[in-house]
């Protein structure tokens, strides 16, 4: 929702399609005041400056998104070094014991170990790159 609200401020409107698609049935378009400002003044109550700067702050975001986005698949592409010992190790557990006692007993062993250290790091450096993106967001 927040998203139609920014591109709306954009100038975009959304399609009767697109409003059944996203929001269900039972939709009905309200009528609108003729409005006597020509086209693109003034929208939304917001001034060609607010519509700037809104525009500006969009397009910040989307580019903030993408970045996590991208750092997100990555960590997921590496989820057998990170994770796929454990899950090994928890899937070698569920096929050795006969019980789900047993299991759990082998659960509670692996649990008491701790992390692994390379999952430690590896979730310390996606931390500190989310941290580091956000003091730089701050400085914009």
């Amino acid at each position: 929702m927040e998203i139609d609200k920014g591109i709306h401020a954009l100038g975009f409107e959304p399609t009767e399609d697109y409003i059944r698609e996203t929001y269900g049935e039972g939709w009905v378009k309200r009528q609108s005041n003729p409005s006597s400002a020509p086209a693109g003044i003034n929208q939304g109550g917001l001034s060609f400056a607010e519509n700037s700067i809104l525009a500006g702050a969009v397009a910040s975001r989307r580019a903030d998104m993408e970045t996590l986005t991208r750092i997100a698949e990555t960590i997921a592409a590496d989820y057998q070094d990170v994770l796929g010992k454990r899950v090994q190790q928890l899937l070698a557990y569920a096929e050795e014991s006969g019980d789900l006692e047993t299991f759990r007993q082998r659960l509670n062993e692996l649990l008491a170990e701790g992390p692994q250290q390379d999952t430690v790091d590896a979730v310390t450096h996606a931390t500190w790159a989310s941290r580091l993106m956000g003091m730089f967001r701050a400085q914009r």
